[in-house]
């Protein structure tokens, strides 16, 4: 949906719209951000296990296992901000051409 579709829409929906897609980067620059921090604990988990450090590499383990559960929280969160998104956009073009037709 350009802007300028956007503009031709109710305000309501417009603000819906950017609100949803505003959260849904959000959302993904923050996944980035914890697939980050994923990739440091793996890295730190391949390390403990070379050093054959267990207490380490459990540590680590445990910090890689949240950092993934994170990333798909993340992840879906975005998604849905997403698809809310979409679906106000459908909503406005659907009023839209209702009102067309009156």
């Amino acid at each position: 949906m350009s802007m300028s579709q956007i503009d031709t829409m109710t305000p309501g929906a417009a603000q819906a719209i950017t609100y949803h897609n505003q959260e849904a980067d959000s959302a993904h620059k923050q996944a980035v951000q914890a697939l980050d921090t994923y990739n440091r604990a793996m890295r730190q988990l391949q390390a403990a296990l070379a050093q054959g450090d267990g207490d380490a590499a459990e540590l680590a383990e445990a910090w890689a296992d949240t950092a993934w559960k994170n990333v798909q929280a993340l992840l879906q969160q975005g998604y849905q901000h997403r698809n809310s998104a979409a679906i106000a956009a459908g909503m406005a073009a659907e009023i839209e051409n209702d009102g067309r037709k009156a």
